[in-house]
């Protein structure tokens, strides 16, 4: 059996962009062009969760239940994208987890990439990651872009941990 990579990334990014630009307004990343021709199980798209990777995923979603306010956007999350939370609950597990893996990876690269503020503003900014009409303030503030940043990928985690439902 043949699965679209793409199609499965696009629907997890869809749901995720319309949830996280509702909650937060910065840049979102450009979509990556992926192969729909490519089996699944051959594809080096893949990432494979390791034990301390499930451990890691295990201790966030832990963390985002005793937080007051991680719970009350999970809840606000499920009522205000119920429908959208079903459809993307018929992907494959194994994808969703994928996801997840990546916006793990992406967090704890955080600390790297904001070691230099500036630097990072620019390499964001060059790779087309900043929107236009935030340019400005995230240039005359870089720590508001870590800020963002760190906000947004959290979220796009916990919306991941929702539709494998773990949360």
């Amino acid at each position: 059996m043949i699965i679209s990579i793409s199609r499965t990334a696009r629907a997890i990014f869809c749901m995720l962009l319309i949830s996280f630009h509702a909650n937060a307004q910065f840049g979102i990343p450009k979509a990556r062009k992926i192969s729909t021709d490519v089996p699944l199980e051959k594809s080096d798209q893949l990432t494979t969760l390791t034990e301390e990777d499930a451990k890691n995923i295990a201790v966030l979603i832990d963390a985002a239940k005793e937080d007051p306010e991680s719970v009350n956007l999970i809840k606000s999350m499920k009522e205000e994208n119920l429908e959208d939370l079903q459809e993307l609950q018929k992907l494959p597990q194994e994808d969703v987890l994928n996801a997840m893996k990546m916006t793990l990876d992406e967090v704890m690269a955080l600390d790297y990439l904001f070691a230099d503020k500036e630097r990072a503003f620019h390499e964001m900014d060059k790779d087309g990651m900043i929107a236009e009409e935030h340019r400005k303030k995230y240039r005359e503030n870089p720590q508001l872009l870590e800020d963002d940043t760190r906000r947004g990928l959290y979220f796009q985690f916990l919306s991941l941990a929702v539709v494998a439902g773990y949360l």
